[in-house]
């Protein structure tokens, strides 16, 4: 659930590795994506900014064509949901790449209509295959990657909700988004707040929608005999601090 999502169905060859390599540098704006690249990895529309350009370059020593359409992303509690959609402007939607060439495909709104919440859609780049070759032998991957959307007016706000359960040595952690924008989590630190210094950290990046929720699972370790827990959080916005009791299952 980070900023640029790999089908997991792809089979692991040079092109994946390339790949993998890249999702382990996500803070920067431009992503590895086996034979071309993407940029940016996150697209955030607005009032003021109805419309965006993506850059897709192809880094390989042959042509690539590249097929492109939108999907709505909601959540309903842990489950999400991506459903096709032609609610945003997607042009072109079908394009061939020439070694080292870069194609612009522009993103934007159809109606300058924002609702009370944020609304969010994830942009889907799927490689075709190419024509056969007699003279190839082996496995081609064919990559079919997912960019984040987000469409907000300014000013709307996460707020999310923490929980933790003890169960058979080990801490599960649950958060709520009830808010009416997403977080994108990053790190999450657990503490005792009886003062025992022990710490778990647990780095990532997920999004937590709109009506979402995720969960995480620690070891209890030391923490065994605490009973509240300080939820130190890291995200794409302000960072969280949450003092909150354990319950147990």
């Amino acid at each position: 659930n980070g900023d640029l999502l790999r089908d997991s169905s792809v089979m692991w060859t040079r092109s994946n590795i390339l790949l993998t390599a890249a999702l382990a540098l996500l803070g920067s704006s431009t992503v590895w994506a086996g034979s071309y690249t993407i940029q940016p990895t996150r697209i955030e529309l607005s009032p003021r900014r109805p419309s965006i350009s993506v850059q897709i370059t192809n880094v390989a020593e042959e042509a690539t064509t590249i097929q492109a359409h939108l999907v709505a992303w909601t959540a309903n509690g842990a489950e999400e949901l991506q459903i096709d959609s032609d609610a945003l402007i997607l042009n072109p939607p079908i394009f061939t790449l020439a070694p080292h060439k870069t194609q612009f495909m522009r993103i934007g709104l159809r109606k300058q209509q924002f609702s009370a919440a944020e609304v969010t859609y994830r942009l889907i780049l799927e490689e075709l295959p190419p024509p056969p070759n007699p003279e190839f032998s082996g496995v081609r991957t064919l990559l079919r990657l997912s960019v984040p959307i987000f469409i907000a007016p300014p000013g709307l706000q996460p707020q999310t909700t923490w929980t933790a359960h003890r169960h058979e040595g080990k801490i599960t952690l649950r958060a709520v988004n009830l808010g009416k924008a997403h977080v994108q989590v990053r790190n999450i630190s657990l503490r005792s707040a009886e003062g025992a210094e022990a710490t778990h950290n647990q780095s990532f990046s997920t999004y937590l929608l709109p009506t979402g929720c995720k969960e995480w699972t620690f070891e209890e370790g030391q923490l065994s005999r605490a009973e509240q827990l300080i939820i130190d959080a890291q995200t794409d916005g302000k960072s969280i601090r949450e003092k909150i009791q354990i319950q147990s299952r």
